[in-house]
């Protein structure tokens, strides 16, 4: 008889585990910049306080900044309250993102299953260039870590067909799929992609293999499509765009290019050492097929930048997440295999990584937090004195890990207007740009 996640007690502790130390992260990581923006409506710009303002906010938020809807106005959502639910929520995601690498993983049970779930862990751990943007500041969170739950949630269903595992096919659980599909592929422009390109590769292995398709399959898809063109169309997005020319894209490729080679390299060698010797050993072809895939799939992710007008880091997210779950492919096939050792020696050389990447961010967010209370406590003593300006100090994280709190050299603008209406002041200065008296 099949254990499920809640009596199979690893699993269970690993799930426990890794919900508390992200709570604990997320809540050491503060509120800065666009967060105080998304506390106020951006059709007349009055504070949220109710979620009938939402609405109306985000119909002006695809006019301007841009289309990507369902995670702003979530962000919209936890500015209304404590932030204490977001962080709940968020280790809550990250436990769903665990749930749904395992999937991958059903004949694993106990301690195996957990070895891989770890392992992956340490890959998006190790290699995230802005691990701190992306899974525990809440508008990055918001709309990458969150996004990878509903883009691997889409395609879930696409790898379980083509793997031959089980999953569900109830007509209800049909029609959720097509509603996460549509919130898919209009949740991210470069996640979306990713996920359209696997999902769209694994059709096309699955007809060519059956010689039919569940029926349930390509309508997600299609309804994929069409909330990545909803996504698209919005006057928002385009203004995103950074201009079709040769020479911009071409600079832009170059840029994207570099970028990386400086970041992601030591995860590709290692995706391609792991590869090479799944292949020896003549491993599942269809694992190693899906693993390359997502591989692509996370250059299609990267890709789309080349025709955007920035590229940061946090964009990298999807394309290490993919990339993780696409070594993780290969580690499970190694472990049946005689070339287990090689699997052995990367994990352990990740552990090592690990425990010095986990060193460094540890002290980096705990300083982050500590400066933060320092904020905290100078805006309290200037509201209480009756001031109408606040001087506080640009903090600048040092880590992957940490998130930097930025602020203009001229008070009244972005993101010093927003932080002062948040707290109620008429302006916010960066130390040393206060006027002298």
């Amino acid at each position: 008889m099949k254990k499920n996640a809640f009596e199979n007690r690893p699993l269970l502790l690993f799930f426990c585990a890794l919900f508390l130390c992200m709570f604990a992260l997320s809540a050491m990581t503060p509120l800065v910049s666009d967060d105080y923006n998304y506390a106020y409506s951006f059709l007349d710009f009055t504070r949220i306080t109710k979620i009938s303002q939402i609405f109306p906010s985000m119909a002006a938020h695809r006019i301007r900044p841009s289309g990507r809807v369902f995670a702003h106005g979530l962000l919209q959502l936890f500015m209304m309250g404590p932030k204490v639910f977001f962080n709940l929520c968020n280790a809550a995601d990250a436990v769903l993102l665990a749930w749904l690498f395992s999937r991958y993983f059903p004949h694993r049970r106990g301690a195996g299953q957990v070895l891989l779930l770890a392992v992956g862990a340490m890959i998006i751990w190790n290699f995230s260039p802005a691990f701190g943007e992306d899974f525990l500041w809440m508008d990055g969170a918001l709309n990458y870590g969150w996004g990878l739950s509903a883009l691997l949630l889409f395609l879930w269903p696409f790898a379980a067909e083509y793997l031959e595992l089980p999953y569900r096919r109830r007509p209800l659980e049909w029609l959720l799929f097509c509603l996460i599909a549509f919130v898919a592929g209009s949740y991210s422009e470069n996640g979306s992609v990713a996920m359209l390109f696997a999902a769209f590769c694994l059709m096309l292995l699955i007809l060519i293999r059956q010689k039919k398709l569940p029926l349930f399959l390509p309508a997600g898809f299609l309804m994929a499509v069409l909330g990545f063109v909803w996504l698209m169309s919005a006057p928002g997005t385009a203004h995103r765009g950074s201009g079709i020319s040769l020479s911009v894209l071409g600079a832009n490729y170059v840029h994207v290019l570099g970028t990386v080679r400086a970041h992601l390299l030591p995860l590709y060698l290692l995706y391609a050492a792991l590869l090479a010797a799944a292949i020896s050993c003549k491993a599942d072809k269809r694992r190693l097929i899906l693993s390359c895939i997502l591989i692509l799939a996370g250059l299609a992710s990267l890709a789309s930048f080349v025709f955007a007008a920035y590229f940061e880091l946090r964009h990298f997210c999807f394309t290490v997440v993919t990339a993780a779950l696409a070594c993780l492919l290969l580690f499970g096939e190694l472990l049946d295999t005689p070339r287990r050792l090689l699997a052995h020696i990367c994990a352990a050389a990740l552990c090592v990584l690990f425990i010095f990447n986990a060193a460094a961010g540890a002290i980096d967010i705990a300083v982050g937090c500590s400066k933060w209370r320092i904020r905290d406590r100078r805006i309290r003593e200037a509201r209480d004195a009756g001031a109408s300006t606040v001087v506080l100090d640009e903090y600048l994280c040092s880590s992957p890990y940490g998130v930097s709190f930025k602020l203009n050299d001229f008070g009244p603008d972005w993101p010093n207007m927003w932080i002062a209406e948040y707290y109620g002041f008429d302006v916010v200065y960066k130390t040393g740009t206060e006027p002298q008296e």
